[in-house]
């Protein structure tokens, strides 16, 4: 449970992360441009033209994306976590020794002294 946690919070953060760097991480700036004729040189007759451009706020954007690596790594912690969990799980089950009782047949634990099924005392 506290890694499916891990996960959800990882994915918040990764989210967050992302909207700051598209919001925050561009912005807007403005300028004149000169248009001349014929090469000449811009004077105040000549025809002028405003552009805007967008550019990458380096600021926000580096936030925006530093916090969606914070989110990821929480992620992948999350999900690594649960795998290990589960193979850990596994592990244990695999490697608990087993043994057959010889008068029921039934699948004993390699530790118990007695069949849980028929009572008969199993030998070292």
């Amino acid at each position: 449970m506290q890694n499916n946690r891990l996960f959800e919070i990882g994915a918040i953060i990764l989210v967050v992360g992302a909207v700051v760097a598209l919001l925050g991480g561009s912005g807007e700036v403005g300028y004149i441009q000169c248009i001349a004729s014929s090469g000449a040189a811009c004077t105040a007759s000549a025809s002028t033209q405003y552009i805007t451009v967008f550019l990458a706020n380096s600021e926000m954007l580096s936030v925006g994306l530093s916090i969606v690596l914070v989110g990821a790594v929480i992620m992948d912690g999350g999900s690594i976590t649960n795998y290990l969990a589960r193979l850990s799980d596994e592990l244990k089950a695999s490697m608990s020794p087993t043994r057959v009782c010889p008068k029921c047949g039934a699948q004993v634990a390699g530790t118990s002294k007695f069949c849980q099924s028929c009572g008969n005392k199993l030998g070292e």
